[in-house]
């Protein structure tokens, strides 16, 4: 193992040791404090808090899992209660470091929350659906085939490059087709219908590069490629363009997490130019925000991206009067801590009086499957939903990522992933995803 971790900071330039010798602590709260936060890997402390890792509280089983490239269930319990929980997504799963980095990051935000529980100060969500693996400790074993498969992931990297996102769309519930006639990188896609035509917004890369920016496309009546037109650039990266219609006027929420608030824009001349209209969030950074009203009130779901760890796997929401907000913290935020549904993937479904949830499932990768929730609670205090069902990319021929879905009247768009060709130009082929249909939540 530390000869592992050894090898990594020098090829990778992985974080420093992070492992660390555990000896049994003797069972009994010190006397003369408060509250007691054992992380000694021992025996139960009588009223100290626990980090545990798939149920044990050895870091062995957290070695173990991360080997095996799956995620941890990490949690902090007290006297047998389960006070915070996260089936913990790792980002970097290819290098044992960095995965460790972000187990020990999300272990220290839920020591944070149980302290708060236990204070008083914060309300127990709740805890993630039961990992869907046994414990299993660190073994010699486990080292050589994930050594292997790093070397294997580095050799495909000299030909393919991976995460090329492409949307595609339907009209009718017949075959999907991909959107943009030059295969460009398109991801999270929405709809909206204006004076009788179908439009289609999207994050589109700059040049190739990380920063994105919005373009829209107006849909012609049959299924097939669209011009799509810039209309929403700024300094920092934008993406996640939810579009809605209010009071008559169309507005656009997209992402803008990079500049550290939530802003709205509305359309001065739909759909190619958009202005500021407010900022609704201050210092806080927020990915995927997504608009749904029930009854009186206005729900925000969303994720917020910490400083440290992922953000890939938590859920957070918000309340208020009208689109625009003030946006309250959800009294249970985070409502959800779980790499296999947490953050958003496209729009509300309403199906009579059911509220349908789109989310990305990334416990096998930044989303690799679209998970589908029914909302079964929703108060500014309470949430709960179930999964219904689930759509793997695989379905569209040799995809490996399906993250955003959206439908406006017969038309459907979503974005499927591929391995781009390093030097070649990408020419997604969708051969499948005719049976997609939304999951019945009955």
């Amino acid at each position: 193992m530390r000869a592992l971790l050894a090898m990594e900071r020098r090829v990778f330039k992985a974080p420093a040791d992070l492992v660390r010798e555990t000896a049994p602590a003797e069972a009994g709260a010190p006397e003369g404090f408060d509250l007691v936060i054992d992380l000694s890997g021992g025996p139960a402390r009588r009223g100290a808090l626990r980090l545990l890792y798939d149920g044990e509280a050895d870091e062995a089983f957290l070695w173990g899992r991360l080997l095996r490239k799956q995620p941890p269930m990490i949690a902090v319990v007290r006297d047998g209660e389960t006070l915070a929980a996260s089936y913990a997504a790792i980002e970097d799963d290819l290098v044992l470091a960095r995965g460790l980095r972000f187990a020990f990051s999300r272990a220290a935000l839920l020591i944070e929350r149980a302290v708060e529980i236990v204070e008083g100060a914060r309300r127990k969500a709740l805890a993630p659906d039961p990992a869907p693996h046994a414990p299993q400790r660190y073994s010699d074993a486990l080292i050589a085939p994930f050594v292997l498969a790093r070397a294997v992931a580095a050799v495909q990297a000299l030909s393919r490059k991976r995460g090329h996102w492409v949307t595609a769309w339907r009209r009718g519930g017949g075959p999907f087709a991909v959107a943009s006639a030059d295969g460009a990188f398109m991801a999270d896609p929405f709809l909206v219908s204006r004076g009788g035509e179908d439009f289609l917004f999207a994050e589109a890369l700059v040049d190739g590069g990380p920063k994105g920016r919005i373009v829209a496309a107006r849909l012609p009546k049959a299924t097939q490629s669209a011009h799509f037109e810039h209309v929403l650039s700024e300094a920092h990266h934008l993406s996640y363009p939810h579009v809605f219609e209010h009071d008559g006027a169309m507005f656009m929420m997209p992402e803008t997490a990079q500049a550290g608030k939530l802003s709205v824009y509305r359309a001065t001349d739909f759909p190619l130019r958009w202005e500021k209209h407010a900022d609704v969030m201050d210092n806080a950074h927020v990915a995927d925000a997504t608009i749904v009203q029930r009854d009186d009130c206005f729900y925000l779901f969303c994720t917020l991206v910490p400083q440290s760890g992922s953000s890939w796997d938590e859920l957070s929401i918000f309340h208020g009067p009208s689109v625009f907000g003030p946006w309250a913290p959800h009294a249970l935020n985070p409502v959800k801590s779980d790499a296999r549904g947490s953050r958003m993937g496209g729009r509300f479904r309403i199906v009579g009086d059911r509220l349908l949830r789109p989310a990305q499932d990334c416990s096998t990768g930044y989303g690799a499957k679209l998970a589908w929730y029914d909302v079964t609670e929703l108060t500014p205090e309470t949430f709960a939903e179930r999964r219904i069902g689930e759509w793997d990319p695989k379905l569209f021929g040799d995809f490996t990522g399906l993250h955003t879905y959206d439908a406006y009247g017969d038309v459907e768009v979503l974005d499927i992933k591929m391995d781009r060709p390093r030097r070649a130009l990408p020419q997604p082929r969708i051969v499948g995803g005719d049976e997609i249909r939304i999951p019945d939540a009955h």
